[in-house]
Protein backbone atom coordinates (compact mmCIF):
# COMPACT_ATOMS: atom_id res chain seq x y z
CA UNK A 1 0.00 0.00 0.00
CA UNK A 2 1.25 3.59 -1.02
CA UNK A 3 0.85 6.34 1.07
CA UNK A 4 1.77 9.55 -0.34
CA UNK A 5 2.27 12.85 1.05
CA UNK A 6 2.96 15.69 -0.93
CA UNK A 7 5.44 18.86 -0.56
CA UNK A 8 5.93 21.97 -2.42
CA UNK A 9 9.30 23.18 -3.61
CA UNK A 10 11.18 26.40 -3.36
CA UNK A 11 11.95 27.44 -6.02
CA UNK A 12 16.02 27.59 -5.38
CA UNK A 13 14.92 23.78 -5.42
CA UNK A 14 13.93 23.77 -8.77
CA UNK A 15 15.40 23.70 -12.26
CA UNK A 16 13.38 24.30 -15.13
CA UNK A 17 10.02 24.60 -13.31
CA UNK A 18 10.64 20.49 -11.84
CA UNK A 19 11.84 19.77 -8.26
CA UNK A 20 15.56 18.81 -7.84
CA UNK A 21 15.41 15.82 -5.99
CA UNK A 22 19.32 16.48 -4.53
CA UNK A 23 18.55 19.77 -3.63
CA UNK A 24 15.41 19.59 -1.57
CA UNK A 25 16.46 19.71 2.16
CA UNK A 26 14.69 17.14 4.07
CA UNK A 27 14.25 15.04 1.43
CA UNK A 28 17.08 14.33 -0.46
CA UNK A 29 18.73 11.14 -0.83
CA UNK A 30 20.76 11.29 2.22
CA UNK A 31 17.92 12.09 4.36
CA UNK A 32 15.81 9.05 3.50
CA UNK A 33 17.80 7.14 6.73
CA UNK A 34 16.82 9.64 8.97
CA UNK A 35 12.99 9.32 7.94
CA UNK A 36 13.23 5.63 7.96
CA UNK A 37 14.12 5.67 11.58
CA UNK A 38 11.45 7.83 12.35
CA UNK A 39 8.91 5.29 10.48
CA UNK A 40 10.35 2.39 12.50
CA UNK A 41 10.37 4.13 15.61
CA UNK A 42 5.98 4.40 14.91
CA UNK A 43 6.28 0.77 14.86
CA UNK A 44 5.07 0.51 11.02
CA UNK A 45 6.90 -1.59 8.63
CA UNK A 46 7.63 -0.40 5.27
CA UNK A 47 9.84 1.51 3.21
CA UNK A 48 10.05 5.38 1.44
CA UNK A 49 10.87 6.83 -1.56
CA UNK A 50 10.61 10.00 -3.03
CA UNK A 51 8.93 10.69 -6.82
CA UNK A 52 7.85 14.05 -8.67
CA UNK A 53 4.57 15.45 -7.70
CA UNK A 54 2.66 18.57 -7.71
CA UNK A 55 0.89 20.47 -5.17
CA UNK A 56 -2.58 22.50 -6.07
CA UNK A 57 -5.13 21.87 -8.87
CA UNK A 58 -5.59 23.28 -11.53
CA UNK A 59 -2.20 25.72 -12.25
CA UNK A 60 -0.48 23.30 -9.86
CA UNK A 61 2.63 23.94 -8.98
CA UNK A 62 5.36 21.57 -9.05
CA UNK A 63 5.91 19.41 -5.80
CA UNK A 64 7.75 16.73 -4.50
CA UNK A 65 5.90 13.10 -3.33
CA UNK A 66 7.49 11.47 -0.37
CA UNK A 67 5.69 8.00 -0.69
CA UNK A 68 5.22 5.63 2.08
CA UNK A 69 5.02 1.83 1.06
CA UNK A 70 3.92 -0.12 3.74
CA UNK A 71 3.72 -3.99 4.31
CA UNK A 72 0.23 -3.45 5.52
CA UNK A 73 -2.84 -4.02 2.74
CA UNK A 74 -5.05 -1.34 3.97
CA UNK A 75 -6.67 0.80 6.54
CA UNK A 76 -9.17 -1.79 7.28
CA UNK A 77 -10.05 -0.25 11.26
CA UNK A 78 -9.54 2.78 13.44
CA UNK A 79 -6.60 1.52 15.39
CA UNK A 80 -4.62 1.35 11.85
CA UNK A 81 -5.88 4.31 10.93
CA UNK A 82 -4.45 5.89 13.91
CA UNK A 83 -1.28 4.68 13.67
CA UNK A 84 -0.67 5.46 10.15
CA UNK A 85 -2.30 8.93 10.80
CA UNK A 86 0.43 9.09 13.61
CA UNK A 87 3.35 7.97 11.25
CA UNK A 88 2.60 10.53 8.91
CA UNK A 89 2.54 13.10 11.18
CA UNK A 90 6.14 12.29 12.62
CA UNK A 91 7.51 12.16 8.70
CA UNK A 92 5.63 15.31 8.31
CA UNK A 93 7.31 16.94 11.26
CA UNK A 94 10.86 15.67 10.24
CA UNK A 95 10.76 17.15 6.96
CA UNK A 96 9.37 20.15 7.96
CA UNK A 97 12.59 20.10 10.53
CA UNK A 98 15.17 20.90 7.91
CA UNK A 99 12.86 23.88 6.25
CA UNK A 100 9.68 24.37 6.37
CA UNK A 101 7.68 24.05 3.30
CA UNK A 102 3.74 23.62 1.89
CA UNK A 103 2.08 20.17 2.49
CA UNK A 104 -0.69 19.29 0.38
CA UNK A 105 -2.04 15.70 0.58
CA UNK A 106 -3.71 14.85 -2.15
CA UNK A 107 -5.09 11.11 -1.27
CA UNK A 108 -8.38 10.79 0.57
CA UNK A 109 -6.72 7.78 2.24
CA UNK A 110 -4.17 9.96 3.92
CA UNK A 111 -6.46 12.84 4.38
CA UNK A 112 -8.16 10.43 6.60
CA UNK A 113 -5.93 9.13 8.40
CA UNK A 114 -4.00 12.96 9.49
CA UNK A 115 -7.35 13.80 10.25
CA UNK A 116 -8.00 10.70 12.55
CA UNK A 117 -4.61 11.15 14.28
CA UNK A 118 -5.02 15.00 14.88
CA UNK A 119 -8.64 15.23 15.95
CA UNK A 120 -9.72 12.34 17.31
CA UNK A 121 -8.93 11.48 20.60
CA UNK A 122 -7.42 7.38 21.51
CA UNK A 123 -9.17 8.23 25.70
CA UNK A 124 -12.32 9.04 23.66
CA UNK A 125 -13.07 5.14 23.52
CA UNK A 126 -12.05 4.15 19.52
CA UNK A 127 -12.54 0.30 20.34
CA UNK A 128 -15.17 -1.19 18.10
CA UNK A 129 -15.20 1.96 15.81
CA UNK A 130 -15.62 2.39 12.15
CA UNK A 131 -13.83 5.20 10.11
CA UNK A 132 -16.08 6.14 6.86
CA UNK A 133 -14.19 7.08 3.14
CA UNK A 134 -13.12 10.93 3.21
CA UNK A 135 -15.09 13.12 1.16
CA UNK A 136 -14.07 16.57 0.18
CA UNK A 137 -17.13 18.56 0.37
CA UNK A 138 -15.53 21.60 -1.49
CA UNK A 139 -15.52 19.99 -4.78
CA UNK A 140 -12.00 18.81 -4.91
CA UNK A 141 -10.58 15.36 -4.89
CA UNK A 142 -9.07 12.52 -6.65
CA UNK A 143 -8.54 13.21 -10.74
CA UNK A 144 -9.14 17.25 -10.29
CA UNK A 145 -6.60 17.92 -7.52
CA UNK A 146 -7.12 19.67 -4.13
CA UNK A 147 -5.56 22.31 -2.18
CA UNK A 148 -5.64 23.93 0.95
CA UNK A 149 -8.75 25.94 -0.23
CA UNK A 150 -11.01 23.16 0.13
CA UNK A 151 -12.65 21.21 3.18
CA UNK A 152 -12.63 17.29 3.61
CA UNK A 153 -14.67 15.17 6.29
CA UNK A 154 -13.66 12.22 7.58
CA UNK A 155 -16.76 10.79 9.55
CA UNK A 156 -15.86 8.06 12.90
CA UNK A 157 -18.62 6.19 14.02
CA UNK A 158 -18.02 4.90 17.67
CA UNK A 159 -19.04 2.04 19.43
CA UNK A 160 -21.12 3.76 21.59
CA UNK A 161 -23.31 5.08 18.98
CA UNK A 162 -21.89 8.45 18.09
CA UNK A 163 -20.32 9.61 14.86
CA UNK A 164 -17.41 12.20 14.99
CA UNK A 165 -17.21 14.45 11.60
CA UNK A 166 -12.96 15.22 11.74
CA UNK A 167 -13.03 18.45 9.39
CA UNK A 168 -9.78 19.19 7.68
CA UNK A 169 -7.77 20.41 4.69
CA UNK A 170 -5.66 19.21 2.53
CA UNK A 171 -2.94 21.31 4.37
CA UNK A 172 -1.31 17.92 6.20
CA UNK A 173 -4.61 17.12 7.51
CA UNK A 174 -5.04 20.02 9.85
CA UNK A 175 -8.05 20.26 11.72
CA UNK A 176 -10.28 23.25 11.12
CA UNK A 177 -12.03 22.99 14.51
CA UNK A 178 -14.36 21.45 17.15
CA UNK A 179 -18.12 21.60 17.27
CA UNK A 180 -17.93 24.16 20.13
CA UNK A 181 -21.12 24.81 23.27
CA UNK A 182 -21.84 28.54 23.71
CA UNK A 183 -21.60 29.70 26.57
CA UNK A 184 -24.74 30.32 27.55
CA UNK A 185 -25.89 26.85 27.00
CA UNK A 186 -22.65 25.58 28.66
CA UNK A 187 -23.91 27.99 31.57
CA UNK A 188 -27.66 26.36 32.09
CA UNK A 189 -26.27 23.02 31.55
CA UNK A 190 -24.12 23.55 34.27
CA UNK A 191 -26.57 25.08 36.41
CA UNK A 192 -29.19 22.41 36.31
CA UNK A 193 -26.49 19.54 36.58
CA UNK A 194 -25.72 21.43 39.88
CA UNK A 195 -29.33 21.83 40.96
CA UNK A 196 -29.50 18.02 40.81
CA UNK A 197 -26.06 17.21 42.68
CA UNK A 198 -27.58 20.04 45.54
CA UNK A 199 -31.16 18.76 45.52
CA UNK A 200 -32.24 22.56 46.11
CA UNK A 201 -33.26 24.97 43.23
CA UNK A 202 -30.44 25.53 40.59
CA UNK A 203 -27.92 28.46 41.32
CA UNK A 204 -26.84 31.48 38.29
CA UNK A 205 -24.18 30.39 36.94
CA UNK A 206 -22.08 32.50 34.68
CA UNK A 207 -19.17 30.99 31.79
CA UNK A 208 -16.99 33.96 30.02
CA UNK A 209 -16.22 31.10 27.29
CA UNK A 210 -17.67 28.41 24.66
CA UNK A 211 -16.57 24.88 25.31
CA UNK A 212 -15.81 22.66 22.58
CA UNK A 213 -17.93 19.75 22.59
CA UNK A 214 -15.92 17.17 24.19
CA UNK A 215 -15.43 14.91 27.57
CA UNK A 216 -12.56 16.73 29.63
CA UNK A 217 -13.36 20.26 27.93
CA UNK A 218 -13.44 22.32 30.98
CA UNK A 219 -13.23 26.13 32.43
CA UNK A 220 -13.78 28.29 35.34
CA UNK A 221 -16.87 30.08 35.78
CA UNK A 222 -18.83 31.46 38.93
CA UNK A 223 -21.70 30.47 40.75
CA UNK A 224 -24.27 33.26 42.47
CA UNK A 225 -26.25 32.02 45.56
CA UNK A 226 -28.87 34.65 45.66
CA UNK A 227 -30.57 33.07 48.63
CA UNK A 228 -26.91 33.75 50.56
CA UNK A 229 -25.76 36.76 48.50
CA UNK A 230 -22.90 35.25 47.64
CA UNK A 231 -20.54 34.63 44.27
CA UNK A 232 -18.67 31.36 44.48
CA UNK A 233 -15.46 30.27 41.99
CA UNK A 234 -17.13 27.10 39.50
CA UNK A 235 -15.46 24.75 37.69
CA UNK A 236 -17.70 23.47 34.97
CA UNK A 237 -16.25 20.02 32.93
CA UNK A 238 -18.30 17.96 30.70
CA UNK A 239 -17.92 14.15 31.20
CA UNK A 240 -19.87 12.79 29.08
CA UNK A 241 -21.88 13.74 25.39
CA UNK A 242 -24.16 11.77 24.52
CA UNK A 243 -25.55 12.88 21.06
CA UNK A 244 -27.39 16.12 21.87
CA UNK A 245 -27.07 15.19 25.81
CA UNK A 246 -24.59 16.94 27.48
CA UNK A 247 -23.34 16.05 31.16
CA UNK A 248 -21.52 18.26 33.01
CA UNK A 249 -19.59 17.76 36.55
CA UNK A 250 -19.58 21.20 38.45
CA UNK A 251 -17.41 22.32 41.82
CA UNK A 252 -17.40 25.26 43.63
CA UNK A 253 -15.06 26.86 45.04
CA UNK A 254 -15.77 28.01 49.50
CA UNK A 255 -13.89 31.49 49.29
CA UNK A 256 -16.56 34.01 48.17
CA UNK A 257 -15.58 36.08 45.19
CA UNK A 258 -15.89 39.82 45.13
CA UNK A 259 -18.73 41.24 43.48
CA UNK A 260 -18.66 41.87 39.58
CA UNK A 261 -17.04 44.63 37.83
CA UNK A 262 -19.81 47.26 36.67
Amino acid sequence: MDLRITFGVHRDEQTSGIANHAAVEGLRPEDLAGLDDVLAATGLVGSLRVEDGEVGKGASGPGIELVVSLVERGLTDTASMLGVGTALWALIAKVQSRRKRRVEVQQPEVIGALAVAAAISPAGGLTGSWIGQSVCLTGGGPGSGTDSRDVWATPVSLSSGDVRVACTTPGAGQPLGAVMIGKVDVARGASDQLGVQLQEVPPVIDCANDLPCQVGAAEDCSETDFTRGQRHAAHVRIDRVDGATITYSVVVGTAPLPPPAD
